[in-house]
């Protein structure tokens, strides 16, 4: 591949861009800028244009030669891919972020995340997001949509997926664990629980442990559907999407970190 020639091993950063570009293929450079956008917006890399070194571009560019190969070795993937409403930078970026969708059927999969009820485009921006979600098998999401059909409407479902992609591949009888507690022991509303990001993705324990917390703690109120409710709880993304410091200084005001870490041990225990 010619741009791996042109690129040299050299441990400053990438200052010659104009002759990078002059030295290389146009389509290549489009699309190898489109493969290290992907590479440097992954939580696992944290480094910026202004600090790329040819030997990193080297990487990506074999990188970018590997993926070139998987889908010339399966032209029928990118054809099921766009058909389905994937764009052609969504589609490669979809097989280089999840690669093992060149060894598999993913028909099947597609058919069965059609059947949501948010739409053809949506499904794509949710997919395009999380392409691990169209390996998992059919009968797998036609229970997850099963479940949360019974739950959310299609907006929320998608916000829900958005949020907490997880319920998914958890059990079911876990994912109706977590709704019926936040649901009927927070009593919070469906359209707080699918607008919170990661509502689903935190284990039962940790719903059940800060809630306990608070409650204990005169800090949150059961709401009374029949009543109105006089005090202000705080937000469900407060209460489960801070760390241990921030939860006891800026929700469960009053209480000390070291009062949680004790209320911890005393609750593993209770539930022993």
């Amino acid at each position: 591949m010619k741009i791996l020639a042109n690129l040299e091993v050299s441990p400053t950063p990438v200052t010659d861009w104009t002759r990078f570009v002059r030295e290389t293929p146009i389509e290549e450079v489009f699309a190898l800028r489109r493969l290290v956008g992907l590479h440097l917006s992954s939580s696992s890399f944290k480094c910026s244009y202004r600090e790329l070194t040819y030997s990193r571009v080297k990487t990506y560019a074999a990188d970018f030669e590997t993926h070139k190969n998987t889908l010339a070795a399966r032209p029928e993937i990118l054809l099921i891919l766009r058909e389905f409403g994937f764009s052609e930078v969504q589609t490669e970026e979809v097989i280089v972020s999840c690669p093992e969708l060149s060894r598999l059927n993913c028909h099947k999969s597609l058919g069965a995340w059609s059947g949501f009820p948010f739409g053809r485009e949506n499904c794509v921006h949710l997919l395009a997001n999380n392409p691990h979600l169209i390996t998992l098998p059919s009968a797998r999401i036609i229970a997850a949509r099963s479940v949360l059909e019974s739950h959310f409407n299609g907006h929320q479902i998608l916000s829900v997926l958005l949020n907490s992609p997880n319920v998914v591949t958890e059990s079911r009888d876990m994912v109706g664990l977590k709704l019926n507690y936040l649901f009927d022991t927070l009593r919070v509303s469906r359209k707080v629980v699918s607008n919170t990001h990661a509502a689903l993705s935190h284990t039962l324990h940790h719903l059940q442990l800060r809630h306990a917390f608070l409650i204990r703690a005169g800090l949150y109120v059961v709401p009374d559907p029949k009543k109105e409710l006089q005090f202000k709880n705080p937000s469900l993304d407060r209460i489960i999407n801070t760390d241990d410091e921030t939860f006891v200084t800026r929700v469960a005001t009053g209480l000390s970190l070291l009062e949680y870490e004790v209320f911890k041990q005393v609750f593993e225990r209770e539930e022993e």
